[in-house]
């Protein structure tokens, strides 16, 4: 159902084709299609809401500031404005922020919702060389014509593209085709302004990969007959505008013209716009696949800390409560789903977490080679800040620390309580905040963390291993479950390239032994051995 900017920008292109109708220049006329009725038909499917219901402040802000916008960018071509140029240039600008905000919050998985933030910050380039030809910018020699071009491929193949390949990835996943889908539009631009041997083979990998996308349009199972055919034409004729794409670029790279650039604006311009574009857009309206799961406004702490943490940080920002804990989960009951049976535990891990402050920790850290020279600098940061404060050491140390019960109101989350660790010099080395959290069936940990102006939450996932037990921010479900590590401020959730993992095992009666691993990008940097006895 179209909505109303979807109608407002069909009002507004008809009445461009109607006052400019014999001055119409095709290529203005193929942008303003995308600006005045194909974009708003795509927001559809982008996910903008959190799990509370609430919508993204800046997804309000799209919505409500896209008629302006678009009224401005039809106006910029009748009277090649600067300003109302530039009003469409900074709304590309907030489009972008909206991926770049579902990037951070989320990560890069599941890779077809970040393929659809590809889409969205790919349409801020298109903004940049929208206000380029409305400027006249002499670009890397580019004439007006070239630039308006380059404006059509962002606002076309490089915006739509992704999110259609996203789309399909909420049905079945395939990483190479969207990997190189998502990519494409910048080794083909990096090709055209730097080599066209180069320019040749990311045309063919890009070739390939819609080829792809076609063929599994073809033999993925769609719930709406209707939006099956819709989407096969449209990956079909796309099969057959990008093989003129190839041609194109082989005839460059020969330095034989086999394509003008005329024939190419109408295959890619009209052809593009309403039997590839238009045409699967109304497919996937059709079909309109869900998200596999709602990835934002996981329960996170909104405590955030000072530049000085430390053991009296709980009691100077009077965060207390007057709930008593003895563990760091009532029952390990609590966390039990489909994925995790707490049956199968050792008793003694299952008491070390019920009744944490009957237990002494030894603690030997060690830091990967390569991450040495860093660990110093780390080391000089949190000994001021007091948090996360591992040290260099390598000897086995004792930690000491209490439970304290957290004010679950000034938190945001359930029965919280902190446990504050100190090493054997008095140092503070943790100030960690506990909860659990549920989700689609799913109970995680979720550990927080008070840093300067935020907090850095782990939501750790449990999981079997015999007796044993893993607790894990590492995603093993594409990226669909809440499992992860973020940075979260007042404004923005930034999920950090870094994973952990703890295991526990059991070795005798009241006695385990603990495995913390920590990588960054994939790369171990830090390995903590705990001993934790039971005491007399």
């Amino acid at each position: 159902m179209m909505k109303r900017n979807n109608w407002i920008g069909l009002i507004i292109f008809i009445f461009f084709l109607v006052s400019e109708w014999p001055h119409i220049h095709p290529v203005e006329a193929f942008v303003l299609f995308s600006i005045l009725f194909l974009i708003p038909l795509s927001f559809a499917f982008i996910g903008m809401f959190q799990r509370s219901g609430q919508k993204f402040w800046l997804a309000k802000w799209v919505e409500w500031a896209y008629p302006f916008a678009a009224i401005s960018a039809m106006l910029a071509f009748l009277f090649d404005s600067l300003l109302l140029a530039g009003i469409w240039f900074l709304y590309t600008g907030l489009v972008a922020l909206l991926g770049f905000r579902r990037l951070m919050e989320r990560g890069l998985k599941p890779i077809g919702e970040t393929s659809i933030d590809f889409g969205l910050l790919y349409l801020f380039l298109g903004g940049f060389w929208f206000f380029a030809y409305i400027a006249e910018w002499n670009i890397m020699g580019f004439s007006g014509l070239i630039v308006l071009l380059t404006a059509i491929h962002f606002h076309y193949s490089a915006y739509f593209l992704p999110i259609f390949a996203g789309l399909l990835n909420r049905k079945i996943i395939d990483w190479p085709m969207t990997i190189i889908i998502m990519l494409s539009p910048i080794t083909v631009a990096v090709g055209i302004t730097y080599s066209t041997a180069f320019e040749l083979v990311a045309v063919i990998l890009y070739f390939l990969a819609l080829v792809r996308y076609g063929y599994r349009v073809w033999t993925t199972s769609f719930e709406k007959k209707w939006a099956k055919r819709l989407l096969v034409f449209s990956g079909t004729v796309l099969i057959i505008t990008i093989t003129f794409s190839v041609l194109y670029a082989t005839g460059t790279f020969r330095g034989r013209v086999i394509l003008s650039i005329d024939e190419m604006i109408w295959i890619h311009g009209a052809v593009n716009a309403v039997a590839v574009i238009l045409i699967g857009l109304l497919g996937w309206h059709l079909e309109s696949p869900k998200l596999r799961g709602n990835h934002f406004g996981k329960p996170m702490s909104k405590v955030k800390g000072t530049w000085l943490i430390g053991g009296d940080f709980l009691a100077k920002s009077e965060l207390t409560g007057k709930e008593k804990y003895v563990g760091l989960v009532d029952k390990m009951a609590e966390l039990t789903s489909s994925d995790f049976d707490v049956n199968k535990l050792s008793s003694s891990i299952i008491d070390f977490y019920e009744q944490t402050v009957d237990y002494e920790l030894k603690a030997r850290i060690t830091w990967s080679k390569w991450f040495i020279p860093f660990a110093y600098i780390y080391q000089f940061i949190s000994r001021h800040v007091q948090q996360v404060h591992l040290g260099i050491q390598k000897d086995w140390q004792r930690m000491s620390g209490d439970i304290v019960g957290i004010d679950s109101l000034k938190d945001g989350r359930n029965k919280v309580r902190a446990w504050v660790r100190q090493n054997e010099s008095g140092e503070t080395i943790f100030v960690a905040l506990y909860s659990l959290h549920s989700h689609q069936g799913q109970t995680y940990m979720n550990i927080a963390l008070p840093l300067p102006k935020g907090n850095m939450t782990g939501i750790l996932k449990p999981l079997n291993a015999g007796a044993n037990l893993i607790l894990t921010s590492r995603s093993y479900q594409d990226g669909n479950g809440d499992e992860g590590i973020y940075f979260r401020t007042r404004f923005i959730t930034i999920r950090l390239p870094l994973a952990e993992t703890f295991t526990l095992q059991e070795t005798s009666i009241g006695t385990l032994q603990a495995h913390h691993q920590m990588w960054i990008y994939g790369i171990p940097f830090l390995q903590i051995q705990y001993n934790i006895a039971k005491q007399t």
